[in-house]
């Protein structure tokens, strides 16, 4: 049985796709930040968001977070939560 070094294993990363635009300093948020920005009060909430698909730069063990992206991805998310919400019912006026 031959042995393989880590090495000679061709692991492709997938790459991600970048638009070319400049991002001012005010455009990328902390975790704390963006409590802030979302009125958040837990940081759980955050991290639960990012495994929904909330797009996340991660720095280490710090992560940033792009506003404009935050907001795109909040968008689609409440027009999905929209068309997939249960029909409200109407109220009898006799109840």
């Amino acid at each position: 049985m031959k042995m393989v070094h880590s090495s000679e294993i061709d692991v492709k990363k997938p790459r991600l796709k970048v638009k070319a635009t400049s991002i001012g300093p005010e455009e990328i948020l902390t975790t704390m930040d963006l409590q802030k920005f979302l009125k958040i009060n837990h940081k759980r909430t955050i991290y639960d968001l990012i495994k929904q698909g909330m797009p996340v730069i991660k720095a280490g063990r710090n992560f940033r977070f792009i506003k404009q992206e935050v907001l795109n991805f909040l968008r689609r998310r409440t027009k999905m939560l929209k068309l997939t919400s249960p029909v409200q019912i109407k109220r009898s006026k006799h109840a």
